[in-house]
């Protein structure tokens, strides 16, 4: 049988241990392990958000490295532009995200071999996909706005390029207005 005593002195290292703990606890405070901060991804595209509530919309995508005004101009006269994506956004579709790829660093194009042709994503439909906090999480900077109730109907946006990460980092948003006064046709600034 166990003895009254070392019972109690059983009860009493329990005790001290815990106090000691306790004490340990709180002068390390919580460990800094799990306050770690998010990684963000690093911007890979340039998102443009698209009212279609009052008209159907098209972005041009030029491709990397390739005259911007060319292609503003075909896009004003209704004509192709080769190696360039052409996106309709039918009318009542709601606010939509179209995301474009930024040039690769190296090959000055969308992809590791350089080739020219340009790309542009169109999120799915809803709620989501408009919100800028879930395009930050795609990579994406929120760069382009077309407003509401806007004459512009089609929308020139060149891809951002390696050498504009600087401008890019400033966080400002373009808001996209006709080119000349009675156009439809609306350029974004460069990133």
């Amino acid at each position: 049988m166990v003895s009254e005593q070392s019972n109690k002195t059983l009860v009493a290292i329990i005790g001290v241990l815990i106090v000691l703990f306790a004490v340990g606890a709180i002068f390390l405070g919580p460990s800094s392990e799990g306050k770690k901060e998010p990684a963000i991804a690093p911007d890979t595209s340039r998102a443009v958000l698209v009212p279609t509530d009052d008209a159907t919309r098209i972005v041009v995508v030029p491709p990397c490295r390739t005259a911007v005004a060319g292609t503003a101009a075909d896009a004003a006269a209704g004509r192709p532009t080769p190696n360039s994506v052409r996106v309709a956004l039918p009318r009542g579709s709601g606010e939509r995200a179209v995301l474009i790829p930024h040039c690769n660093k190296t090959t000055g194009a969308e992809n590791a071999a350089g080739t020219i042709p340009s790309a542009a994503f169109v999120l799915p439909q809803g709620e989501r996909s408009a919100k800028p906090e879930w395009m930050i999480d795609l990579g994406a900077q929120l760069q382009v706005i077309v407003p509401r109730a806007s004459e512009v109907r089609t929308i020139v946006v060149p891809p951002c390029s390696g050498r504009d990460t600087a401008a890019r980092k400033t966080g400002q948003d373009a808001v996209i207005a006709p080119q000349e006064p009675g156009s439809d046709t609306g350029v974004a600034p460069g990133c």
